[in-house]
């Protein structure tokens, strides 16, 4: 979505969602991947990569999948 998705209490969404802004009431039934950014041409993997490798941190060596050097 380009602005906003707000899922009301009948929803059931199997799948994945992006948008810059998302609400969800209670009583949603939901299975999937949210991706919640005002930058929506990059992955999560992407942005997260950018803003961490100021760091020198990876996404895998953040959520464990690589062994620190």
């Amino acid at each position: 979505a380009r602005n906003r998705v707000m899922l009301l209490p009948t929803a059931r969404i199997l799948g994945d969602i992006s948008t810059p802004e998302l609400i969800i009431q209670n009583g949603v039934i939901l299975e999937g991947r949210c991706m919640i950014s005002n930058d929506l041409k990059h992955s999560a993997k992407d942005y997260i990569n950018a803003e961490y490798n100021r760091d020198n941190l990876s996404v895998e060596r953040i959520f464990g999948k690589e062994k620190a050097s």
